[in-house]
């Protein structure tokens, strides 16, 4: 599935009211055509501090992201982590960072478990 393909199907996920909170890792869509005001739910982001696809999840970008998300009034709180691009990808030998990996699964389980007190 390419990228557009993929963010045209998580756009569709912000017009269902089934969602009650939501973690994203390391990409931004094109906000552009994905407004960030469509989201109604809290978000905790994942990012690498030292990823490096510029205008898709690097620093920069993630910042923007945060800014643009606030001011839609969106609860919004992004992490970074110390680690580049995927560092969640187990299959991805290079880029995985098992200790952030199991760092970020314990900060996500622990989102959620407070969205659904």
């Amino acid at each position: 599935m390419d990228r557009d393909t993929l963010f045209r199907h998580l756009n569709e996920l912000t017009k269902l009211e089934e969602f009650d909170a939501g973690v994203p890792f390391y990409g931004i869509p094109d906000l552009g055509k994905y407004p960030i005001a469509n989201i109604k739910v809290p978000v905790l982001a994942m990012f690498g501090e030292k990823d490096d696809r510029m205008g898709f999840s690097d620093k920069e970008s993630a910042l923007k992201l945060e800014a643009a998300a606030k001011e839609a009034g969106i609860n919004f709180t992004l992490k970074f982590w110390d680690a580049g691009h995927a560092f969640m990808n187990q299959s991805n030998t290079p880029m995985y960072v098992p200790e952030v990996a199991k760092l970020a699964l314990v900060e996500t389980s622990q989102f959620f478990t407070k969205q659904f007190e």
